[in-house]
């Protein structure tokens, strides 16, 4: 099954947000943004590998200066089918991405979660309902 174009509800190490896949081209790359209460839109690039039913996606968080990076944000999901759904999810199937994401450093750590030696990986989970 392809992977869901729109807006998913996610849940990013406990953070509520959307994942928002704006598209997936012929050899799988992935388009999108990322945001959570309070922070500007983050740009999301990645791939989607229709046979393991896997995405990869970096998340860009938005550069506040010259000079300064965020933090490098990469997740790791697998699709399904889910019984199960958010209360806010509606749609006669829901489709759930489910994996971890980790974090690492750069200058500046412009980011929603912040990674550090001692934890540096992160669970996530997104739903979106399809009629």
């Amino acid at each position: 099954m392809p992977l869901e174009i729109g807006t998913w509800t996610l849940n990013a190490s406990g953070i509520v947000g959307q994942l928002n896949i704006q598209s997936v081209d012929s050899n799988g790359n992935v388009n999108g943004g990322l945001s959570t209460a309070g922070l500007p839109l983050f740009s999301i690039l990645g791939f989607w590998d229709e046979q393991a039913q896997k995405i990869v996606f970096q998340v860009f968080p938005p550069v506040p200066g010259p000079g300064v990076l965020g933090s490098i944000q990469v997740y790791t999901g697998f699709m399904f089918t889910d019984q199960l759904r958010l209360s806010q999810t509606i749609g006669d199937t829901v489709f759930s991405l489910a994996g971890t994401f980790q974090v690492l450093p750069t200058i500046g750590q412009t980011s929603f979660v912040t990674g550090t030696a001692g934890k540096s990986q992160f669970g996530w989970y997104a739903q979106i309902g399809v009629n």
